[in-house]
Parts: structure tokens; sequence; C-alpha cells
């Protein structure tokens, strides 16, 4: 039987007595009591991460794009075709 010793905040001295706990109010500490944890997948944070990749990509890309066309107007090249 375990114990558990209650003391009074105005006693300075442990003389309190000690009262029986029962056993019924320990939590399970037994893997044969606990539930296993359900599986859980990953394919929200995968998705969400192709779309940042891709979304990154064409910024990058739009950017890339805009530079070059600074570079060939600072160059004198046009870009558009003449029939």
């Amino acid at each position: 039987m375990h114990y558990l010793k209650i003391m009074d905040p105005n006693q300075s001295s442990p003389t309190t007595p000690i009262t029986p706990v029962s056993p019924l109010t320990e939590l399970p500490h037994g893997p044969e009591k606990l539930l296993p944890a359900p599986h859980k997948s990953s394919w929200g944070a995968w998705f969400g991460i192709l779309i940042i990749l891709i979304v990154l990509t064409i910024g990058a890309l739009y950017f890339w794009g805009e530079k070059l066309t600074e570079e060939d107007a600072a160059a004198g090249i046009t870009t558009e075709v003449q029939l």
C-alpha cells in the first residue's frame, strides 16, 4: 500500500499523520495499459513543400525573365517579330 504525506503549511515540522492512497488513483505505468498512437501520414507536409517549391520556381523564372528583358533592352536587342 502506498502512503502520501500531507503537510499543513502552518506547521514547521513534518509531524502530520500519513494517509493511505488507494492504488486505483495511480496512473497506468505498463505498456499493456496504454493505447498505441495512431499512424500519422505526412502527405500534407509533402504537398505543402511541393507548393512552396513551385511558387518559388515560378517567381524565380519571372524575375529572371524580367532581368533578361532589361539586359536585352539595354543592348538594343528587340524581341518583336516584324512581318
